[in-house]
């Protein structure tokens, strides 16, 4: 039989193609030969030429993602075997519908005895208290759940944004790489779901298009779900009795008549993840959150920030929206950020030293996830930032080859990095380099390098012929990447101005013939 981490396994696998078992190992807190068992038992379930093969502790996937898809449609609940949190969602999700819950009919659906269903009740129990909810015994006829009705909305409304997609019509379908028990989920409340989207639907549409508003996919999933079955409940008259405390000031949309209802309604949306710039007002704690961090980056950059206005209006924006997802206790969690504390480590170390000093005292706490989405931003504008000829290091050839290939190189080396070659020489002309003011010494072999280190200088050697290694070196030795430069608009109108268009093409030729012809 096959588990819910089998069939997660089974899709990252995939989508890499080639892993190794000591990234699995890492990714997953499992140990290889685990990991090895769980690929045996998921090969018994494809034919020979898909399954996955184990080479050198490397893993090596055969199948593609609709071979993967159809891995997870085949699979019957016979097959399958559920682990606790499923069969939680199963009740959690009778309850949100049905109202009551007859248990021992539950667990009879999915071959369960009722020996694991008294076990699995005081998880359950555990579970209801964490949503600040609990069951309640109905004589007869099961239990009922009661208590936080935002928490219960929040879990159902999570829990189908990872069962459903959207069509290009933006029609509620099943995911096509769900597990058995969510197979059951969607085909029990389908039909339930899709009679109050046709209604809420067109709402969405509506109010997204008068509001100029653009939301990203998994957003407009969420937002479908949550007004779906938030106008299911309140027909039936389950409606939100607790205000969320501590929330931001927020815009309006009234989308419902009950107070509390649209108030929190107006939270979820604040909450989505648009395609634009959202214009939050002004809040103190958000604002010192975002005033540390620019200034953090100030100070680390030590040069003029020339986003800084772009870069305090998208971390405000951002940082505000964290605020009210906290509040929420929910997030749209991306899997590709898992390693941006490792990609982009020093952002990372300099963002989550920033934070950790004002976080207490705004009362805003981040998660590691919205510290990576903070460094990405952060990460982007410093790159906007990146303006041409502000970092250029002079550069001193060594090398016994004729000028024409050095200019060669010359060439080569500007597509990658910023630098000025102050002059040249050859090993027999160490001397000319006190001549020169050069922060660093290139040369193309290990001989001259050790001759020069023999004398007393340092150098940095690269392949003549650029390799991406070479242009690695060089990052790594304090060169700034030629990728993305930017010219300052107004000081190049300021020296264009009064010119003929002769004299602009004589001007960019001369003073910036990297860039033009």
């Amino acid at each position: 039989m096959l588990n819910k981490f089998d069939l997660r396994f089974a899709g990252f696998l995939q989508d890499e193609g080639v892993v190794s078992l000591k990234e699995c190992e890492e990714r997953y807190n499992k140990s290889q030969s685990t990991l090895k068992r769980c690929v045996y038992r998921i090969n018994k379930y494809l034919p020979n030429h898909q399954a996955f093969l184990i080479k050198q502790n490397q893993v090596f996937s055969q199948i593609d993602r609709q071979k993967y898809e159809s891995l997870c449609q085949k699979l019957s609940l016979e097959e399958y075997s559920t682990n606790i949190g499923e069969r939680i969602m199963s009740i959690l999700f009778k309850g949100f519908f049905d109202d009551t819950i007859n248990q021992t009919q539950l667990y009879k659906e999915i071959d369960l005895s009722q020996t694991t269903k008294k076990k699995d009740n005081r998880i359950l129990k555990e579970k209801l208290a964490e949503m600040n909810l609990k069951a309640e015994n109905l004589y007869r006829l099961g239990i009922r759940i009661k208590g936080s009705e935002a928490e219960y909305r929040k879990y159902i409304a999570l829990k189908l944004s990872n069962i459903v997609e959207l069509d290009k019509d933006d029609h509620i379908t099943a995911r096509k790489a769900n597990t058995p028990i969510q197979k059951k989920v969607f085909i029990t409340y389908i039909e339930t779901i899709l009679s109050i989207h046709r209604k809420t639907k067109k709402v969405i549409l509506e109010l997204l298009d008068k509001n100029s508003l653009s939301v990203d996919y998994a957003s407009k999933k969420f937002l479908y779900i949550y007004l779906a079955i938030s106008t299911l409940r309140i027909e039936r008259g389950h409606c939100i009795q607790e205000e969320t405390k501590g929330m931001p000031e927020v815009p309006a949309y009234h989308l419902f008549d009950h107070p509390l209802e649209s108030k929190h309604m107006d939270y979820i949306m604040a909450s989505l993840n648009y395609k634009g710039l959202v214009q939050f007002p002004f809040n103190q704690s958000v604002n010192s959150v975002v005033e540390a961090l620019v200034l953090t980056v100030k100070n680390e950059i030590q040069q003029e920030l020339y986003t800084e206005k772009a870069l305090f209006e998208s971390l405000y924006s951002y940082i505000y929206k964290c605020k009210i997802l906290n509040l929420l206790g929910y997030s749209f969690y991306d899997t590709k950020l898992e390693r941006t504390y490792t990609e982009l480590k020093h952002i990372y170390q300099m963002v989550k030293k920033t934070i950790q000093e004002v976080e207490t005292i705004v009362n805003i706490r981040f998660s590691r996830y919205q510290l990576s989405v903070i460094c990405l931003i952060i990460g982007r504008f410093l790159m906007k930032n990146r303006l041409a000829g502000r970092n250029i290091k002079k550069v001193f050839v060594i090398t016994n080859s004729s000028s024409e290939k050095v200019h060669y190189f010359e060439e080569s080396l500007k597509r990658y990095v910023e630098f000025e070659i102050v002059g040249y020489a050859t090993i027999n002309e160490l001397h000319k380099l006190e001549r020169f003011d050069y922060d660093e010494v290139i040369v193309f072999s290990s001989r001259i390098q050790a001759l020069l280190l023999q004398n007393g200088f340092s150098s940095v050697r690269l392949n003549y012929y650029l390799e991406l290694e070479d242009v690695k070196r060089l990052i790594d030795v304090g060169f700034t990447s030629n990728h993305n430069r930017k010219l300052i608009a107004s000081e190049l109108a300021e020296k264009a101005a009064g010119k003929t268009s002769a004299e602009i093409v004589q001007l960019l030729k001369e003073d910036y013939d990297d860039y033009f012809l």
